[in-house]
């Protein structure tokens, strides 16, 4: 993919773009028109790309990280149902109260 920037600066769509500004390039033949004046340069979206991937890697690793704690968190859960299941409490019976 491809990434127009302004190199002189002209007037589009009533849009003043000046040099280092991204400029849409959805119409081929002005692009072309851009190229040949010198008026834009073309940058490759690989950089971007990569910073996704990037970005991609971290929230993975933030979800599996996550993931196992939550996975941590249901056993320690179940451990602790399970241990209070064990022991049982006598409750006091209660008798008849006197007026």
């Amino acid at each position: 993919m491809e990434k127009l920037i302004v190199t002189k600066q002209f007037v589009y769509k009533g849009k003043q773009y000046i040099p280092g500004e991204e400029v849409p390039g959805n119409d081929e033949e002005i692009v072309e028109a851009w190229k040949r004046a010198g008026s834009v340069r073309v940058e490759k979206k690989e950089q971007e790309e990569a910073s996704c991937d990037v970005a991609t890697g971290l929230k993975d690793s933030v979800y599996e990280r996550a993931e196992e704690h939550v996975q941590r968190s249901k056993v320690s859960t179940e451990q602790s149902v399970l241990e209070d299941t064990e022991q049982t409490v006598e409750m006091p019976k209660e008798g008849k109260r006197k007026k």
